[in-house]
């Protein structure tokens, strides 16, 4: 089988993400930065043809697909929408400031929640959940799930259609995730940039990453 090149960016900035908003599932729209943040990622990338290009249901990320494909060679790469791609639901802290959360929460049950990601990234998201303070929250084993079940289903599709090159955008918290999900080899431990991409390859049914966060050089 031949390789398979899943390109993943993070959407422009936000609204929220300037003001430090806890943003999830809220959907603000891209600042002016944003729009050019996505703007020069596209130019960037527009050497690769996508194959096809799969956003999350969220319009931050699906404005932010449209203005990469607006500058790509490939003028009829397929356009596509899923959910699984949404970002991590932080029930009712959505909105909340997002100065010192983690501290907060850390005080709140006694854990150091710096130290545990440091080993298990998506670990301290089991904490957000609550049967009676925050139903509303994702359960973090749900968010792996479908995070999981999203890419196989692009790997899937593309074996089935030849795709060489897949485009992916999503959100700072589904990045971080999917490289530990599906690369574990690869310690990283720093802030997925918007309107930056993570790039994996699949090949002989396994993922590898090629390089985490990368808003300029050699795609």
């Amino acid at each position: 089988m031949s390789k398979i090149n899943i390109f993943v960016a993070r959407h422009g900035e936000t609204i929220f993400n300037k003001k430090e908003y806890i943003q999830g599932q809220s959907d603000a729209p891209l600042t002016v930065n944003g729009h050019q943040g996505a703007v020069d990622l596209g130019k960037e990338l527009q050497d690769i043809e996508f194959c096809v290009a799969v956003s999350s249901n969220l319009r931050r990320a699906v404005t932010t697909r449209d203005i990469i494909l607006d500058h790509n060679k490939n003028k009829e790469t397929p356009r596509l929408i899923d959910p699984q791609f949404g970002e991590y639901n932080f029930g009712e802290y959505e909105g909340d400031s997002g100065i010192n959360f983690w501290e907060k929460i850390s005080e709140k049950y006694g854990i150091d929640f710096s130290a545990m990601e440091k080993e298990d990234f998506l670990a301290k998201y089991d904490y957000l959940y609550h049967e009676n303070d925050n139903p509303t929250a994702e359960r973090a084993e749900d968010f792996k799930a479908r995070l999981i079940k999203g890419m196989n289903e692009v790997i899937a599709e593309a074996k089935e259609k030849g795709h060489k090159n897949v485009l992916v955008v999503a959100h700072g918290i589904v990045v971080h995730g999917l490289i530990q999900l599906l690369d574990n080899s690869y310690a990283f431990n720093g802030i997925i940039q918007n309107s930056s991409v993570t790039k994996f390859t699949y090949e002989n049914d396994k993922f590898q990453i090629q390089y985490v966060g990368q808003r300029t050089g050699e795609f």
